[in-house]
């Protein structure tokens, strides 16, 4: 651009210049830049309405480089949504203006929608597997949704469980829809599952340890206790049973180890220990027999069993003994009838007694011989 001058000579034949002229020639820039607008489009979020993605306008210079061309753009947005709405429904009016070197513009105006009708986009919470006992309501436990992508302000987040809980004392599956609803209504959902199970033994308190006479049935929990209690933390029913281990002492007494256990629904078992001590305190029952002692045949040794009526013990066996086993004929000379004592002794060494009437009779005769 600027001031040319121009001198123009005139020559004739000879080659001669007898006369010259000068013309000013000015350069100017009066025609203003070409610019084509993007199309018109609709998008989205707010974000979206960068240029990089809705676009810029081509444009050119009768006389400027393109890269000596400044373009710049205005918006005018219009929320259609409301003033009050927080769904950011917008209509943005762009206008690029391109200057060249001399200041010459021009412009072209693009419509850009955003209208926002794609749902938020989340993780739901991973599948997970958890103790039938645990609140499945409480987020803590089970999760929130992550990773929550949105162009309008979230409005609502919920769930709704969908549960199958048909298995072994409440455990199942729960299908959880989770939804994200945006200020414009979109509703984005996402699943997940979780999974209850039951890997917990009930908790079972045996009876309280107890001691029963050894006559007694220890079979029989009237009499060694069967107020057992059981706790679990899904199951409502159990199948309760003992087993007992034997530790013998003195006849049928001992120790009765007895493990009792509790099985929930979903075959856990849980067990607990009753000691039980059988013990036996009763005498015997001394039952006696008088007897009479047949001395023909001289000197005799009593054995307890002859004078034994029938002796017996609440718990087992018992042993015999007499307080005398050797009688003879001088033994009765005085005292027609002895007294002695049958003493009965239980396995656990208990004892009792009782007396024995013991007479005499016969016994070979004295033959006295008269002097002549």
């Amino acid at each position: 651009l600027g001031t040319i001058v121009r001198t123009f000579f005139g020559t004739d034949d000879c080659g001669k210049i007898d006369s010259s002229c000068v013309q000013t020639i000015t350069i100017q820039d009066t025609t203003a830049p070409m610019i084509v607008c993007p199309l018109d489009t609709t998008v989205f979020c707010p974000s979206d309405a960068d240029t990089s993605i809705t676009g810029l306008p081509t444009f050119s210079d009768n006389c400027n480089a393109i890269e000596d061309l400044v373009l710049t753009f205005v918006d005018d947005t219009l929320n259609f949504g409301g003033e009050d709405s927080q769904c950011m429904s917008l209509l943005i009016t762009r206008t690029f203006i391109v200057e060249d070197l001399e200041g010459n513009t021009a412009s072209c105006t693009q419509e850009i929608t955003i209208d926002d009708t794609e749902a938020p986009v989340f993780t739901a919470p991973a599948d997970t597997t958890l103790d039938c006992s645990v609140n499945v309501d409480s987020l803590e436990i089970t999760g929130s949704p992550m990773d929550v992508l949105y162009c309008n302000p979230i409005a609502d987040t919920s769930y709704t469980d969908q549960a199958d809980l048909t298995g072994c004392g409440g455990t199942g599956n729960i299908i959880r829809t989770w939804m994200i609803t945006d200020a414009c209504g979109n509703v984005g959902t996402a699943t997940r599952v979780i999974t209850l199970i039951d890997t917990v033994a009930p908790v079972i308190v045996a009876p309280a340890d107890t001691m029963i006479s050894c006559e007694l049935d220890p079979q029989d929990t009237t009499i060694t206790g069967g107020n057992f209690t059981v706790t679990d933390n899904c199951s409502a029913s159990f199948i309760v049973a003992f087993s007992d281990e034997f530790t013998a002492d003195c006849g049928i007494t001992g120790t009765i180890t007895r493990t009792w256990s509790a099985e929930d629904e979903c075959g856990n078992v849980g067990t607990a220990v009753q000691t039980i001590m059988v013990i036996d305190t009763t005498p015997p029952a001394a039952v006696c027999l008088d007897i009479t002692i047949d001395f023909n045949l001289g000197d005799v040794t009593l054995d307890p069993s002859q004078v034994d009526g029938g002796s017996t013990d609440n718990c087992g066996d018992v042993t015999l003994a007499l307080s005398q086993t050797e009688f003879g004929c001088l033994d009765f000379i005085n005292q027609p009838i002895q007294v002695v004592q049958l003493m009965v002794t239980d396995e656990c060494g208990n004892s009792s007694e009782c007396d024995v009437n013991v007479s005499g009779e016969g016994g070979a005769g004295l033959e006295l011989i008269c002097p002549g």
